[in-house]
């Protein structure tokens, strides 16, 4: 309802229809132009063929509910006659659904129904049909993008360091330099910072595909710590474990007060994953003679 509250700002223009006394009639919200609106999800991941016979069915039964609670809706409508009705579903990746609402939108049609247009017609959306509003909403910080869970098998991290030897070494020589650490707890260290950087890498291309400008502006964020960051390593004399927590704490709150879409979560991956990168790629060290 969020993405369609910002699509129709000015007030009358979206009424929500709520569920919880004696169900949607077969819509859960309308505009005073003629679209009406309808969410479905499944609740697990399924394969194409499953996906679309349960929205099939679903978009079936409640079509069958602008036939079967005419009266009730007249009376919510108050004048408004549907001529789209939109069933919106997060994933949208079978013809035979665009097929199906055709079929329903002329059946529709046919019965001539007296709150709803003679050229009624039924099409299916995503969250892609809405992109403008979900950049609104996450400059609003009302919309987190929840970005996917990582599983990230022990087998890629160590794919990783057998593909990076150079970047690996670099690591190692830093965290050699981290008191009261001895080596089988210094290369679990690392693992778990790779681990993490990994976990980061995919979260990014994830925000990239979701939102270009919104993965050009962390890349922004990321270089002006950069630049900060290496004069600020020369100039410590904090002990190591303090100084790779500041920086991964310190950009992580970086990450949450400059993109608002990010979950606390989603915001310390990220912060950690480039932590990570720093300690790799030089801006990140430590002087021998910090102390405790």
């Amino acid at each position: 309802m969020s993405l369609l509250r910002m699509r129709y700002k000015q007030p009358g223009q979206f009424e929500r229809i709520p569920s919880t006394d004696d169900g949607d009639l077969g819509i859960e919200g309308f505009s005073h132009d003629g679209c009406a609106y309808q969410c479905y999800a499944p609740q697990n991941p399924l394969p194409i063929k499953d996906r679309y016979e349960r929205q099939r069915d679903k978009l079936t039964e409640d079509v069958g509910k602008l036939v079967s609670n005419e009266a009730k809706l007249i009376a919510i409508l108050g004048g408004v006659r549907i001529g789209v009705w939109a069933f919106m579903t997060p994933t949208h990746d079978s013809r035979r659904l665009n097929q199906h609402a055709k079929t329903k939108a002329a059946e529709i049609r046919a019965m001539c129904l007296p709150h709803c247009t003679a050229d009624f017609d039924i099409v299916i959306q995503t969250e892609a049909d809405y992109i403008v509003e979900q950049r609104e909403l996450m400059e609003l910080g009302l919309h987190k993008l929840h970005l996917s869970p990582v599983p990230m098998p022990e087998a890629a991290v160590h794919t990783y360091c057998a593909s990076n030897p150079e970047l690996i070494a670099t690591i190692d020589g830093k965290l050699s330099k981290v008191p009261g650490l001895g080596t089988d707890e210094r290369t679990a260290l690392r693992m778990r910072l790779l681990k993490q950087k990994l976990i980061a890498d995919n979260k990014l291309g994830e925000i990239r595909g979701h939102d270009a400008p919104a993965w050009e502006r962390v890349l922004e964020l990321r270089a002006d710590r950069e630049a900060a960051l290496e004069i600020e390593c020369l100039l410590s004399t904090e002990d190591p474990r303090r100084l790779i927590a500041h920086t991964a704490r310190g950009y992580r709150d970086c990450l949450k007060e400059s993109l608002t879409f990010l979950t606390e979560g989603d915001a310390s991956d990220l912060a950690w994953g480039t932590t990570t990168d720093w300690l790799a790629e030089c801006p990140l060290d430590f002087q021998t003679g910090s102390v405790l």
